[in-house]
């Protein structure tokens, strides 16, 4: 089942990147941090749909063209390969105050970039 990322089309990605920025909207609408903590089910949630943003952002990097785009446009593609790893990996230790800031500041903020980089491959 295993498909080599090199041949999937970078477009593909990035739309899914800018759907699943959305679905981060979606899951901290009209909460505080407070009040987020205290639901288990959008704290799995939005920790499922930031690994895929970030598996998404590390598969796209794998594109050069994409990856220049990356550069163009400052996303901080690293950091977000690295939030892969940690939410895979290290997801006993989440620093959900982190996390929080990164889905309804950093990402948010990065979304019409992303939409630029999809227009441009």
């Amino acid at each position: 089942m295993t498909k080599n990322l090199e041949h999937r089309d970078p477009k593909l990605y990035v739309k899914e990147i800018i759907e699943y920025i959305d679905d981060l909207k979606e899951i901290t609408f009209g909460l505080t941090f407070e009040s987020f903590i205290q639901q288990k089910i959008r704290m799995h949630a939005l920790k499922d749909v930031l690994r895929d943003i970030a598996e998404a952002v590390w598969a796209v990097s794998k594109n050069k063209k994409a990856k220049e785009l990356f550069y163009y446009y400052h996303i901080p593609y690293e950091k977000l390969c690295g939030m892969r790893h940690e939410l895979t990996h290290e997801y006993f230790s989440a620093d959900w105050p982190s996390i929080w800031n990164t889905a309804i500041t950093d990402l948010p903020h990065l979304q019409e970039q992303f939409k630029k980089i999809l227009n441009e491959l």
